[in-house]
């Protein structure tokens, strides 16, 4: 079997578009190639590809470069994504070659670990050396049956953005400002929002101002979708300016506002602090489960204090909008 591994070259992303999309049940054309690789990241993502003797892609993986807060420091890291090698060759033992080839590319870039939600058949590499799991865990879920009373409109009201308007995002940023920082969370700012949420290519994601009482209090990043016969509300991300209005107070007006639109909502903890108020709305951790697992890379200055921060799922801030899965 005549197969190569080799970094990305200009004109591989069409084969790498055809590869994902006939392979998974999502649409991976060249416009979502060029968000996700080179709209989203900090930086270019760094690719490695298995090439058949036609030079056509058969196999791929990718890291795309972000900034992770850690304790103090703000690291260079990236997060895994889209690791598939074909159908026809998933035998041919060249899943190994890659993710080397991949690390090899992130450590001489300067990223110092990666970070992933990998899917069953990928976990088990997570016991192999510098690999680590940092938690498996349950997506928090309620019937939209159970929301409490709408709340009134003149308190709590929602504007969906169809725009990008200078002046929510200078209040964006203000409030991006003021938050809390968890000990591990995503070094957000404006570029990241807008590159994240409002240049996807597929227009997924449906953003609305938060206003309480005529006062911006944040925005929320909504996903909605059908499974099964039942329709699904995402909260994708939320910034909240919790000195005009609580997470408690703005959680109970999503739920009630939007319930009738849906039948199940499901949403990640956002951080430990908004997990408990989702369980005392009577959210439970019932829905389907994510793997996060760390990778430490080569060159990197990762302290023990550091890894144990990264280690420990409670320190993470993390949100739907965090995974190359939504």
């Amino acid at each position: 079997m005549d197969l190569t591994v080799r970094p990305y070259r200009p004109g591989d992303e069409h084969s790498i578009s055809a590869l994902l999309t006939r392979n998974t049940p999502y649409l991976r054309d060249n416009p979502f190639w060029i968000w996700i690789n080179r709209v989203l990241p900090a930086s270019p993502s760094l690719v490695a590809v298995l090439v058949d003797k036609n030079n056509h892609v058969q196999g791929h993986t990718a890291i795309l470069p972000f900034k992770i807060r850690v304790g103090q420091r703000i690291i260079p890291c990236g997060m895994s994504c889209h690791t598939l090698i074909d159908q026809y060759y998933r035998d041919s033992d060249m899943i190994m070659p890659l993710l080397d080839l991949v690390d090899k590319l992130a450590g001489d870039a300067g990223l110092e670990f990666q970070f992933g939600f990998p899917n069953k058949n990928a976990r088990p590499m997570y016991k192999l050396p510098d690999r680590y799991k940092v938690a498996k865990f349950l997506a928090l879920e309620m019937d939209s049956c159970n929301a409490g009373p709408k709340e009134e409109s003149s308190r709590i009201t929602f504007e969906p953005i169809d725009r990008i308007d200078y002046d929510f995002l200078f209040s964006l940023n203000q409030i991006l400002d003021s938050m809390d920082r968890e000990k591990v969370a995503f070094a957000r700012n404006l570029d990241y929002y807008c590159a994240r949420y409002f240049f996807h290519p597929q227009r997924l994601y449906i953003s609305y101002r938060i206003f309480y009482e005529g006062a911006l209090a944040g925005c929320v990043v909504t996903k909605h979708y059908e499974k099964e016969g039942k329709n699904y509300f995402h909260i994708l991300d939320l910034f909240l300016d919790t000195c005009v209005a609580s997470y408690e107070l703005i959680l109970s007006a999503i739920i009630s506002n939007f319930s009738a639109s849906c039948d199940i909502f499901s949403f990640w903890k956002i951080n430990e602090g908004v997990k408990k108020v989702l369980l005392s709305m009577g959210f439970q951790e019932n829905g389907f489960d994510t793997f996060l697992g760390i990778r430490l890379l080569p060159g990197n200055r990762i302290t023990e204090e550091e890894k144990s921060l990264l280690l420990d799922f409670r320190n993470w801030r993390l949100v739907m909008g965090d995974s190359d899965a939504f």
